[in-house]
């Protein structure tokens, strides 16, 4: 699914920055929401299409584009492993297909990507390894590193897990790529969400802090629920769309 501003129909020579949005995976059926949680779960539970319309009355308009990243309820963690090239469509493929359309922005500078659960740790992950694609991301509610109930043979495949595994964990890429800490990470969670993940965020926090990176660090009252998600992707692109538009991040009270 893709979200256009009003400003795309309206003024024909008006180019735009992009913003990916990666949804999370239920693992349950969720009335209302299409089997696979992805891009109907963004913009009809988490309103996101809310805070690009916001953002576009504030002058500074986006473009959003939602992937399906783990269809039919498997998590794919994003990850190039048994279930699909995930990490190379995401940021390849899909790339590839915006690129073809008319007025929307390809530069590092104009390019954001942010995401829930699942798709917040992909999003952060997906930014750390591709600087040179994203100049800010959004964890909400996810953790650190690619993780299934399986282990990792059983999402990299067999023989393959341990080699894999540490080239999608965000705290080795914050570690041994300088290149990633120009990404400017806006990381986002429920006090009462799962303990490892708050842990895992607070661990890519003081990483990213310790490296110079610009971070914002939030955590609000909540659980893993859309209660969270709501608000928290309204304050993300407030902060995020600006920048997009060449001004500097504003400073933002935990």
């Amino acid at each position: 699914m893709v979200y256009l501003p009003p400003e795309y129909f309206t003024d024909p020579n008006q180019t735009f920055p992009v913003v990916y949005l990666l949804h999370g995976v239920p693992g349950i059926t969720v009335p209302g929401l299409a089997d696979d949680g992805g891009p109907s779960g963004m913009f009809d539970a988490a309103r996101v299409d809310d805070g690009a319309q916001a953002a576009a009355k504030n002058g500074h308009p986006v473009v959003l584009v939602v992937p399906v990243a783990s269809p039919l309820n498997k998590d794919t963690e994003c990850v190039d492993g048994m279930q699909g090239n995930w990490y190379t469509y995401l940021t390849v493929d899909v790339p590839t297909w915006v690129s073809a359309v008319p007025r929307l922005e390809q530069g590092c500078s104009q390019t954001a990507i942010g995401g829930m659960s699942m798709g917040g740790y992909c999003a952060q992950m997906l930014s750390l390894r591709n600087p040179d694609h994203y100049l800010v991301a959004g964890n909400l509610s996810g953790g650190n590193k690619a993780e299934l109930p399986g282990g990792d043979d059983a999402l990299y495949g067999s023989g393959r897990g341990a080699t894999a595994a540490i080239t999608y964990d965000s705290l080795n890429v914050i570690a041994t790529q300088p290149e990633s800490h120009s990404v400017r990470l806006w990381l986002e969670i429920g006090a009462q969400d799962d303990p490892p993940l708050v842990a895992g965020q607070k661990q890519v926090a003081e990483a990213a802090e310790a490296a110079g990176m610009t971070v914002v660090t939030q955590v609000v009252p909540g659980g893993h629920s859309y209660e969270v998600w709501r608000p928290a992707f309204a304050q993300w692109l407030a902060w995020t769309a600006p920048q997009l538009h060449g001004e500097p991040p504003t400073p933002v009270a935990p």
